[in-house]
């Protein structure tokens, strides 16, 4: 996953959050099983990337 490096690091992790919660409404709204697997894909992702984050990013 690529992320701006022109995002603060003090930012990075509410704006990964923000980006979770966007993935998981839409994922609620997505009928076709192959779309919701990508998502779930890219949930996953992001998640990690929140997960491997330095404490106060």
């Amino acid at each position: 996953m690529l992320l701006s490096t022109n995002t603060p690091q003090s930012g990075l992790r509410a704006n990964l959050q923000a980006i979770l919660a966007s993935m998981n409404a839409e994922m609620n709204s997505l009928t076709d099983l192959a779309a919701r697997r990508v998502v779930a894909e890219c949930i996953e992702e992001v998640q990690a990337a929140i997960d491997d984050l330095p404490p106060g990013a």
